[in-house]
Parts: structure tokens; C-alpha cells; sequence
């Protein structure tokens, strides 16, 4: 088997089961601050940890864009790069960056988790997710390309998406329970 292949698979295969683990991670943590702490003031705080890294990676992927960096620490191989996103086919929607779309994203859920609008940080998740989605099949599926930069995005929305889904859930049974 090539190295570069075989590097790419090693790659892929440890990105699944990190995300398994993060997933595991993230459902412990829920039943451990739904059991033991106060549950919704600790969620907002991971969500606005949360938030702030995605805007993190987002800051990284929109710098990608505008500039051509010396160093791409992003690029593995021709099938494993962020310049799909930051360079390429998927680069822009609207003449609006994919990067700048979801730096927006994650400002506002930011701000929606330290005012702690419930319902709009939900609905930017909502569409958070369905917009990564759609850029994570648009990669995969008709680029055959992988952007790790975008499969940890990715990871940082599910996350939010799952706590602010839980989080509407639990007020809303325990609303009904009083």
C-alpha cells in the first residue's frame, strides 16, 4: 500500500474514533452535571468554551482564505487539505467565505451562551449543523476531499447542538414537573 494512502487511512481511522470518544466524552459529561452540579449553568459555560474555539477554528480557516500562509499546517496530502474550503469550489457561498459564514455563527451563539438566549443559541446550532453538514458531504462526497480543520468544526457544532437540545429538553421537563 502507498505511505501516502496508508498515512490518509491512519488519519481517517483516528479521527473516527476520536470523535467516538468525544461523543462518549460529551454524553458522560451531560450525566455528570445533570446528576451532581447544576446542570444548566454548567452547560452554558461549555457552551461558551465551545463557541470560542469554533470561533478559533473559524479565524484559522478564514485567514486561509484571504492569505496563502507560508506554512499550510492543514495540508497532509491532496485528499486531506482545507483548501477545498479555504481555496477552492466550496471557498465562497454568495460571494460570502463558507469561513466567515461560520465565524458569524459561532460569534452569535457566543453572545446568544453568555446571555444565555436558549432559543436562538438552538436555533444557529440547528442551522449550524445542517450548514456543516452540507459542506462536510460536499467535501467528502463530491470533492473526495477531507478538511480536518472542518471535521473538528464539525465536532465543536454536534457538541453544541447536543447540549443545547438536552438543555431545552430539561427545562422544558422541568417546567412541566413543577
Amino acid at each position: 500500500m502507498n505511505y501516502q494512502v496508508s498515512k490518509a487511512l491512519i488519519f481517517i481511522w483516528n479521527s473516527v474514533a476520536d470523535y467516538q470518544i468525544i461523543l462518549e466524552l460529551d454524553l458522560a459529561l451531560i450525566i455528570y452535571y445533570d446528576k451532581y452540579m447544576h446542570a444548566r449553568s454548567g452547560i452554558w459555560k461549555i457552551l461558551i468554551v465551545l463557541s470560542s474555539l469554533g470561533i478559533l477554528l473559524a479565524i484559522y480557516l478564514f485567514y486561509n482564505f484571504l492569505t496563502k500562509p507560508l506554512f499550510e499546517s492543514c495540508y497532509i496530502n491532496s485528499q486531506i487539505n482545507c483548501d477545498a474550503v479555504t481555496k477552492g469550489s466550496l471557498s465562497a457561498l454568495f460571494g460570502i467565505p463558507v469561513s466567515l459564514i461560520g465565524l458569524t455563527g459561532y460569534v452569535v451563539i457566543l453572545i446568544s451562551s453568555i446571555f444565555k438566549k436558549k432559543l436562538l443559541v438552538l436555533g444557529m446550532s440547528t442551522f449550524g449543523m445542517i450548514f456543516c453538514l452540507t459542506i462536510t458531504y460536499q467535501e467528502i462526497f463530491l470533492l473526495k476531499v477531507i478538511c480536518p480543520v472542518c471535521l473538528a468544526c464539525q465536532l465543536v457544532m454536534l457538541t453544541v447542538f447536543l447540549l443545547t437540545i438536552y438543555l431545552s429538553f430539561n427545562t422544558r421537563k422541568q417546567r412541566l414537573n413543577s
